[in-house]
């Protein structure tokens, strides 16, 4: 579902073309997320070297093989973004380098705890006044126990 909308229109299930995806790869895509599909399936994000870590993510992006539409859109909505992804896949340390500072940068974020955080059961959507942790976890645990915990 991540992708499913440079794949297919939603509404409909009609097969779209991104046109921002390589063919071969949208081929690929297809073959793996068939319109009807009562399954999660998943991909690698960086189809050249998928359990590598490395910079080939960015040269995926370069060559249309960007799974996401916000992978897509470092490459053709900024030149400053494009400057970055075509500096990152041709500069493996400069990656690194700037993978360790970003790295560092987010470890320095004051993380929200207690009553003014929350841990989400989906990473993406906040969650709502119901959720599983606040049904499930809390009774357990107590909202006091799990903010004197993680601090």
């Amino acid at each position: 579902t991540s992708f499913q909308n440079r794949l297919y229109n939603i509404t409909t299930g009609d097969t779209i073309v991104d046109s921002t995806l390589n063919t071969t790869f949208a081929s690929t895509l297809y073959s793996i997320c068939p319109v009807v599909n009562d399954t999660v399936n998943a991909t690698n994000m960086d189809p050249i070297t998928a359990n590598v870590f490395d910079s080939n993510y960015y040269v995926g992006v370069q060559n249309g093989e960007g799974l996401f539409t916000s992978d897509a859109s470092l490459y053709t909505d900024s030149t400053d973004s494009e400057d970055l992804v075509n500096s990152f896949a041709s500069n493996q340390t400069l990656f690194f380098q700037n993978f360790i500072l970003g790295m560092l940068k987010m470890a320095q974020l004051d993380v929200l705890t207690g009553t003014e955080g929350e841990v989400r059961t989906n990473c993406s959507v906040a969650n709502n006044a119901s959720s599983y942790y606040q049904q499930i976890i809390e009774p357990i645990v107590g909202p006091e126990e799990r903010s004197s915990a993680s601090e």
